[in-house]
């Protein structure tokens, strides 16, 4: 009879376990996961001087526990200037969509990570230097890891904003820092 007992309660202690377990786990559940757009991007280079961009309002961003997908569409061209006024800026326009597989830990604070190698999608960009312009494929750019600023970073979020950050440091020293800031839209 004991032994019942004890069986038992150790069944309810257990059961009271991996009840608390899951719930710490749906607790846990990122609130980055779901529909954002931006409404604000900033990012700048390491370059003598530094280099400012800006820019991307209205891009659309989709996070889910395994992939973020980007859609460029009615989105504003990323500025990208320096500190020199007789400079022109250059103008980037992205267009359709990107997807790649991700990795998102934390909850409130964590981090998104992309895998560029596994980008899908019909995404394209347009450079417009002053006097020259280029088009090409932005899946294959983000295939080729030239799309940093697209792989996520640390971030923070509310049930209604994110804020995703980051650096990449290339391998003579430059780098590139980046933030967006989000909005849920669903």
């Amino acid at each position: 009879m004991k032994v019942g007992l004890i069986g038992m309660t150790v069944a309810v202690a257990a059961g009271g376990a991996l009840f608390a377990l899951a719930e710490s786990a749906q607790a846990a559940a990122s609130c980055a996961i779901g529909s954002w757009t931006v409404t604000r991007y900033a990012g700048e280079g390491s370059g003598n001087p530094p280099t400012p961009s800006s820019g991307r309002k209205r891009t659309k961003l989709k996070i889910s526990k395994t992939s973020m997908v980007w859609n460029f569409n009615g989105s504003t061209d990323l500025m990208v200037g320096s500190w020199d006024d007789d400079v022109p800026p250059i103008t980037i326009t992205y267009r359709k969509t990107l997807k790649m597989k991700a990795r998102i830990t934390g909850a409130k604070k964590g981090t998104i990570k992309a895998k560029p190698s596994s980008a899908t999608g019909n995404a394209t960009y347009k450079i417009n230097l002053p006097g020259t312009l280029s088009k090409g494929n932005l899946v294959k750019t983000a295939k080729d890891g030239a799309e940093s600023h697209l792989y996520g970073g640390p971030y923070t979020c509310t049930a209604k904003t994110l804020k995703i950050t980051g650096r990449h440091t290339y391998n003579d020293g430059e780098y590139d820092t980046w933030t967006w800031w989000l909005r849920r839209t669903r």
